[in-house]
């Protein structure tokens, strides 16, 4: 019995001693910051470049209730697990589980328009001016670069720091004395934008890049764009596209846009979402960007090995943000294709393949390495001179058979202009855009991208729209009817059409719940998925088909 208790006594020494020396440990870690802010137009990234010295189990970080709504994405290097629900003196924050790491560790935040507030005479933002932690630091420097050129800037830092700029950025000097855990002074910066900077981020890009020749790389950029500034309204903007490439065509889907020195004039002007309030007032549109590039700019072409070998980052030099994003690679009459990383998805054509990537959040100098090795099909690198003019000949006389064909069918029926078709239009594809970026949004909420109360903000403000621009749906659809009869059956067949596919959206999310509550089996869950989702995609084919038919009846090219 004595030996007994002499046991537990030293196992509870030993537990006591292993407790005090983690508390210990945990209380000599001290961290050194240097603090670099970009201030984007729609969005600000803050870096956080972190020395870590003695050893703790966590590092938890808070956030301003700003900082917190505004949150567009954050990342560590080297990577870690981020862990949500630290809550101190109603600040929200996060925590990073480095278990004992010491050494350096950097943690990027990017803050979407949000994080920006107006005043009648500037615009500002207000954040931590230290890394707000539980642990105590020394913030050597701060350094606060503006991609644009403001005027009237004013930083206000705290008492201890001096200030300096120089060639374009801003430095707050902080004294290194050690601060105490969890300081929560403010860095605040006030400016004037240019008035003409459009503040614009990118709700999606589809990015289609197509390898089917040995010299030229196409790229069909696919842009839907919101913009959150502060002017009014916005009628240009500059597309992003590769470094190096060249643009060959800008449109819409009423047909081709103009553009000067890579500015596109938008067709309709966007209004900000701060004054949108209505159903004429567009933030977003849909703008396709086609260009090409050196094949030579994004690798190599070995004709002794009968090889290419390509390696490019498909963000390289992206200035926006970017919601979700879409890499398609074609690649056609090439073999033995390897790419990596691996696909996320994979689609077999006729003459090729394509391989799709998703990605969320897309901030500037997100760094997404494609590596593409193929092998050139024999097919191509075997035609001499002769054959390659044979093909030639073929070809020509292919054409002047299909001429022969078709010039001796009747002429084309006359487009008759509607004036009030591309409102109509434009109605119908607000609305399938503003149902797929619901859709979006419950993806997001499943996987854990996007916070509760993020998503419930947004889906009300996307029902408000929605509401308004069905209401004037229905107006405008029996003003066509009845002024011009013969648009009848088209209109009405597009309208049961988009009733199917909210009927459906409806019915996906309602499955969704019931799976998330556990009311229905797995099973059954696909199944219902499966059924629903085969709905939307039917009558989004349908709408589709249906405005192709219009646009070519009624709107001129």
């Amino acid at each position: 019995m004595q030996r007994k208790s002499i046991a537990v006594l030293l196992l509870t020494l030993i537990v006591l001693s292993t407790c005090i020396i983690a508390i210990a440990a945990e209380q000599q870690a001290e961290l050194k910051v240097n603090r670099f802010i970009q201030i984007f137009p729609g969005f600000v990234v803050v870096q956080d470049n972190i020395e870590i010295k003695g050893q703790t189990a966590n590092l938890t970080v808070y956030l301003t209730q700003e900082e917190y709504k505004s949150l567009y994405s954050l990342q560590t290097n080297p990577k870690y697990p981020i862990q949500w629900g630290a809550i101190k003196d109603n600040y929200l924050g996060f925590m990073i589980p480095i278990n004992g790491f010491e050494g350096n560790i950097t943690i990027t935040k990017v803050y979407d328009h949000r994080i920006f507030n107006q005043t009648q005479t500037d615009v500002g933002i207000g954040i931590f001016a230290y890394l707000a932690t539980d642990l105590p630091i020394s913030i050597l420097t701060a350094k606060v670069k503006f991609t644009f050129t403001p005027t009237n800037v004013q930083i206000s830092s705290p008492k201890n720091a001096t200030q300096k700029y120089e060639n374009g950025i801003y430095y707050v000097y902080y004294n290194s004395t050690k601060l105490p855990p969890y300081n929560t002074t403010l860095l605040t910066l006030s400016f004037n934008p240019p008035k003409d900077l459009p503040w614009v981020t990118i709700n999606s890009l589809t990015r289609n890049i197509v390898i089917d020749n040995l010299e030229n790389v196409k790229i069909v950029d696919t842009f839907i764009i919101e913009y959150v500034g502060f002017n009014q309204t916005v009628t240009t903007w500059i597309p992003y596209i590769l470094p190096d490439a060249n643009i060959i065509s800008v449109r819409d889907d009423f047909g081709d846009l103009s553009y000067t020195n890579n500015a596109v004039s938008l067709r309709y002007p966007l209004f900000s979402t701060v004054y949108a309030n209505a159903y004429l007032n567009y933030t977003r549109a849909k703008i396709i960007v086609t260009s090409e590039i050196d094949i030579n700019k994004l690798g190599s072409v070995n004709g002794n090995l009968q090889q290419i070998s390509l390696s490019f980052n498909p963000l390289e030099s992206n200035f926006y943000t970017i919601d979700n994003f879409t890499l398609i690679i074609t690649i056609k009459y090439l073999v033995n294709a390897e790419l990596y990383p691996i696909p996320d998805k994979l689609i077999t054509l006729q003459d090729g393949k394509e391989y799709v990537y998703y990605l969320f959040n897309v901030y500037p100098n997100y760094n997404f390495n494609i590596s593409i090795k193929a092998t050139i099909n024999p097919f191509i690198s075997s035609l001499n001179l002769v054959n390659q003019i044979l093909v030639v000949l073929l070809i020509l006389l292919i054409f002047v058979f299909m001429y022969t064909i078709y010039s001796r069918r009747p002429a084309l029926e006359k487009i008759v202009e509607i004036p009030e078709m591309p409102k109509f239009i434009k109605l119908v594809e607000s609305l399938i855009l503003d149902n797929e970026e619901i859709e979006q949004l419950e993806l997001q909420l499943d996987k854990g991208l996007i916070k509760k109360h993020d998503y419930t903000a947004r889906l009300n403000n996307l029902r408000r729209e929605i509401d308004n621009k069905e209401n004037e749906l229905k107006k405008i659809s029996n003003f066509l009817m009845a002024k011009y009869p013969e648009t009848k059956s088209i209109i009405s067949d597009i309208n049961l059409a988009y009733s199917k596919l909210v009927k459906a959206q409806n019915a996906l999310k309602e499955t969704r719940n019931s799976y998330r509550m556990k009311k229905i089996q797995p099973e059954m869950y696909k199944r219902m998925v499966e059924v629903h989702s085969k709905t939307l995609r039917e009558s989004k084919a349908k709408i589709d088909s249906l405005l192709n038919q219009l646009k070519g009846k009624y709107l001129r090219k």
